[in-house]
C-alpha cells in the first residue's frame, strides 16, 4: 500500500470517528475493540466493564474508514456491572487492509460507535472456509471452501491425542467447493480438523454428539 493512500485512509478514520462518536454511550469498555488475523479470518474482540440498557452490538467493517457495512450482530448484556467479553470471527475477511467498529444499539433505539480497529493481513490466503454446518456434528460435517484458483487440498481429522482418524484430499475449483466429512462412526468427544494447501492451513474444532443436529444446505458455483 502506498504511503499517500495509507495517510488518506488514516485521515478518514479520524474524521469518521470525530463525527460519529456518541459521548452519551451507556457502555463502559474494559478493553477496546481489537482485531487479530487468523488463517480462517479476522477475530474481533472487546470487553465491557458496565452496560446499561444495552441491546445489541452490530459489527461493521470498511475498506476506507468512511463506508461501513454490517458483518455480524451480537446480543449485548443489557444491564451489567461485571466484565463481559465478546468475540466475532469474520470468515469473509479477504481484503489486505480492513477496519472494524462497533455500533452499540440501546433499548431506546439510540446508538453509539466504538473506536476503529484495523487488521492488516500478512498471511497467505489462497483459500478460506466461507460457510459451514454446525461444529457440533452427528453424521456429517460440511464446509464450503472458497479458493482463488484450482488446487488440491488435504485434510485430517484428529483426536485430542493428535491421532489421525480421517485423512483424505479434495480438489478445489476456482470458486466454491463443498467438503463433506462422514462423522457417524466417531465416538462422542472433541476433534480437530486441519485443511491444508502447501503451507497454508485452516483449523477447526468439532464436537461429536449422538443428538440430532440440524443440517444446512450449501450451493457450489465457480467464479
Amino acid at each position: 500500500m502506498k504511503t499517500s493512500k495509507l495517510k488518506n485512509i488514516i485521515l478518514s478514520i479520524f474524521i469518521s470517528f470525530a463525527f460519529q462518536y456518541n459521548a452519551n454511550a451507556v457502555c463502559t469498555y474494559a478493553s477496546p475493540l481489537e482485531g487479530s488475523e487468523f488463517q480462517i479470518g479476522n477475530m474481533i474482540s472487546w470487553s465491557t466493564a458496565a452496560e446499561y440498557e444495552s441491546k445489541l452490538f452490530i459489527i461493521e467493517k470498511s475498506e476506507n474508514g468512511i463506508d461501513f457495512e454490517t458483518v455480524g450482530k451480537l446480543e449485548a448484556a443489557g444491564h451489567s456491572t461485571a466484565i463481559k467479553e465478546y468475540q466475532f470471527l469474520d470468515i469473509n475477511a479477504k481484503e489486505v487492509f480492513t477496519m472494524y467498529r462497533l455500533k452499540l444499539v440501546n433499548s431506546d433505539g439510540s446508538h453509539s460507535f466504538s473506536r476503529i480497529a484495523i487488521v492488516q493481513k500478512t498471511m497467505e490466503n489462497n483459500f478460506m472456509i466461507v460457510a459451514m454446518s454446525s461444529t457440533i456434528v452427528n453424521e456429517t460435517f460440511e464446509a464450503q471452501i472458497d479458493a482463488t484458483k484450482k488446487m488440491e487440498a488435504s485434510y485430517q481429522l484428529l483426536n485430542l491425542k493428535n491421532e489421525v482418524l480421517i485423512e483424505d484430499k479434495i480438489s478445489l475449483i476456482n470458486g466454491l467447493s463443498n467438503l463433506i466429512i462422514d462423522t457417524k462412526d466417531l465416538k462422542e468427544g472433541t476433534y480437530k480438523l486441519n485443511i491444508q494447501v502447501d503451507s497454508e492451513v485452516e483449523r477447526l474444532v468439532l464436537r461429536k454428539t449422538l443428538d440430532a443436529v440440524q443440517k444446512d444446505n450449501f450451493a457450489s458455483k465457480s467464479k
